[in-house]
């Protein structure tokens, strides 16, 4: 049974799974997201590669022929990346739940026995949006369960605080305003910092 059939079954649906259950699957999807970001990160290195060899040859043939290959790279990258926004959703699922689950107070905040099909079809239209990337999804996921726990966010995929920070320095890094050797200490820092914050505020 896939996890989308478990998201849309009434039979054996997801709210129906045990701890041991949900792991699985969390590790399962898991799996499959790793693999996925494989080949992107594989295909962005053959684009690298592709364009290099441009660079350096005049020969109009031959550009041309690698112009349709990088295109294919993109095409195929971009249909990988479907997928993985798909699969970070449904990990994002199942490890809320199995967190819900685990902790009886959690669980009896989030609501999850008044959980129905129609909530679980929500989620799954959700799932499916390319639209909707799986950061946005994890809050309205929060809504669906009947709370937004900011405690477990790092647990469940969501970038905290610190990790934004650290996104926020490699786009400074792409956009070159921050120098390589810099950029390291400058994340760590930072995110040192906003660790620390976040830890005695809890």
């Amino acid at each position: 049974m896939t996890f989308w059939e478990l998201i849309t079954g009434r039979k054996k649906g997801l709210m129906s799974l045990s701890r041991t259950e949900l792991r699985q699957q969390e590790l399962l999807l898991a799996k499959h997201r790793d693999q996925l970001l494989a080949r992107i990160e594989k295909l962005a290195g053959d684009k690298q590669d592709i364009f290099a060899r441009g660079a350096q040859t005049r020969s109009a043939e031959v550009r041309r022929a690698l112009a349709m290959e990088f295109e294919a790279r993109t095409n195929e990258q971009l249909l990988y990346a479907r997928q993985l926004n798909i699969k970070g959703k449904e990990l994002l699922t199942a490890t809320r739940v199995r967190l819900a689950r685990e902790n009886r107070e959690s669980a009896q905040r989030l609501g999850l026995g008044r959980i129905g099909q129609s909530d679980m079809a929500r989620l799954a239209r959700m799932i499916e949006d390319d639209a909707i990337t799986a950061e946005v999804y994890g809050e309205r996921l929060d809504a669906v369960l009947g709370a937004a726990a900011d405690a477990d966010r790092s647990a469940v995929g969501q970038p905290t605080d610190a990790a934004a920070t650290l996104l926020h320095v490699w786009e400074q890094l792409d956009a070159g305003t921050l120098k390589e050797a810099e950029a390291f200490e400058s994340a760590d820092a930072q995110v040192r910092a906003r660790a620390g914050r976040q830890s005695a505020e809890s």
